[in-house]
């Protein structure tokens, strides 16, 4: 582990991978001449904001995952027009809004936060994998198991895993009766992991 408690790349127009992790970074700086940069390491740091204030509109993949992030706000997932892959696990994240962003994620890792809502995610039909385990979820979403009928949109139309374990899904009726309406809005869903609930 390193000791690094502020990150500059001003200047580094070329740059296309940074890898920061474990270290004790609270700070990013000039990421705005970083236009190529597709993949950005993070994680185990001391992050607070996820917000880096600038359109980054060729990153791909983002790990964030052991900080000291409270929120993942629109505004700052909206600078992240390419993103596939993003891990925000183990942090101290309370909601998580994407609305109007993240149109090409695939992969989301939410895990080990303080989330008591499921996430809005309509923004972001190619999802495959979603980990909201080890969170404070009560109830599954509500866009997912509203209406009635065949005639139904899909939710995540590619979501093929889901883990859900280590919630408080068990502490409401509704979920469990909400189920099979989450199921059938999932047709690709392969792996469903609601272990652990209570």
């Amino acid at each position: 582990s390193n000791s690094l408690l502020h990150v500059d790349v001003t200047g580094l127009e070329q740059l296309f991978y940074l890898d920061a992790s474990n270290n004790r970074v609270a700070s990013l700086h000039g990421l705005e001449t970083t236009k190529r940069l597709t993949h950005l390491d993070v994680s185990g740091n001391r992050l607070t904001r996820l917000n880096f204030g600038v359109l980054l509109p060729r990153l791909l993949r983002l790990n964030a995952s052991r900080n000291q992030l409270t929120e993942a706000p629109a505004s700052a997932l909206q600078l992240l027009p390419s993103i596939i892959w993003l891990n925000l696990g183990s942090n101290h994240i309370g909601a998580f809004d994407s609305a109007g962003g993240l149109p090409c994620l695939v992969d989301l890792d939410l895990s080990e936060n303080n989330l008591t809502h499921f996430p809005s995610l309509s923004n972001s039909p190619l999802l495959i994998r979603l980990n909201l385990a080890e969170n404070s979820l009560k109830d599954l979403p509500a866009a997912a198991t509203s209406g009635e009928g065949g005639g139904r949109p899909l939710w995540l139309p590619c979501l093929r895993e889901c883990r859900l374990s280590a919630n408080q899904l068990g502490s409401a009726s509704s979920a469990a009766s909400a189920l099979p309406h989450l199921l059938a809005r999932c047709p690709l869903l392969r792996q469903l992991d609601l272990s652990a609930n209570c």
